[in-house]
């Protein structure tokens, strides 16, 4: 299939948008699934919900990162470090860090 140039846009403000799309949807996913599960939850998951969503404010960008590939994509200490550019024993103690960060929060 032939890419037809009507002049309206160049190919890579196209792409920006469809990337924009595609996050804003995952997005919406993942906010409605919460609202509509957390009425399941008991409240010391949802008090632990708010924690971790008001120490969110305070991590770094790498702690952040770090507690996303471990959390969500299962990742493991040393396949993180490899991403990163850091030692494993590192990115232990970023997640540790942002771990205690949550805890703080949680009391």
């Amino acid at each position: 299939m032939d890419i037809i140039d009507t002049g309206e846009y160049e190919f890579d403000e196209v792409a920006e948008l469809a990337r924009k799309a595609k996050n804003r949807l995952y997005t919406s996913m993942t906010v409605i699934e919460f609202l509509f599960t957390q009425d399941e939850y008991d409240s010391d998951e949802l008090r632990f919900c708010n924690a971790i969503k008001k120490a969110w404010e305070l991590f770094t960008d790498k702690q952040k990162k770090v507690l996303f590939m471990r959390l969500v994509q299962e990742m493991s200490f040393v396949s993180i470090s490899k991403t990163m550019d850091c030692t494993p024993k590192n990115i232990s103690n970023i997640f540790y860090r942002a771990c205690y960060k949550i805890q703080k929060s949680f009391k």
